[in-house]
């Protein structure tokens, strides 16, 4: 069983050794929980997103993938991450796979002599990638 990380926090800190790492107060918890369930819409579309990821990572993958359907799924994708920041914008999940798949997208179309669709993805970047994405 799988839980989400920042559920899988909360629950650390709830059970941690010393008083003063653990949340104040019931309030405190039930605050945090409230906004974990808020996030959940978030977390749900980064999810659907990472199924099409897939897809679109093994489409780049082949020998003559198809640049039609390549840019397809990159815009699936890329539409339902950028709608999960939308709900939620500081979800890590969502930031990471956007930039993965950006990156993938760059590779691609320099690879297939498209340099102004790279540089324009590469603006769209919210940093420089680092040299593991």
């Amino acid at each position: 069983v799988s839980v989400p990380g920042e559920l899988a926090e909360l629950i650390r800190r709830c059970m941690a050794r010393s008083p003063e790492a653990r949340p104040e107060s019931a309030l405190e918890v039930r605050q945090a929980l409230e906004q974990f369930l808020e996030h959940q819409g978030s977390r749900e579309l980064v999810e659907q997103s990472e199924a099409r990821a897939a897809e679109f990572s093994r489409l780049v993958g082949d020998t003559a993938p198809d640049a039609v359907q390549v840019g397809r799924l990159f815009s699936e994708c890329r539409f339902g991450l950028q709608q999960a920041l939308r709900v939620w914008a500081d979800n890590p999940d969502a930031r990471r796979a956007l930039a993965r798949i950006t990156m993938e997208m760059i590779r691609f179309e320099l690879a297939h002599g498209s340099v102004r669709a790279a540089q324009t993805l590469l603006a769209d970047l919210d940093a420089p990638p680092s040299p593991e994405t």
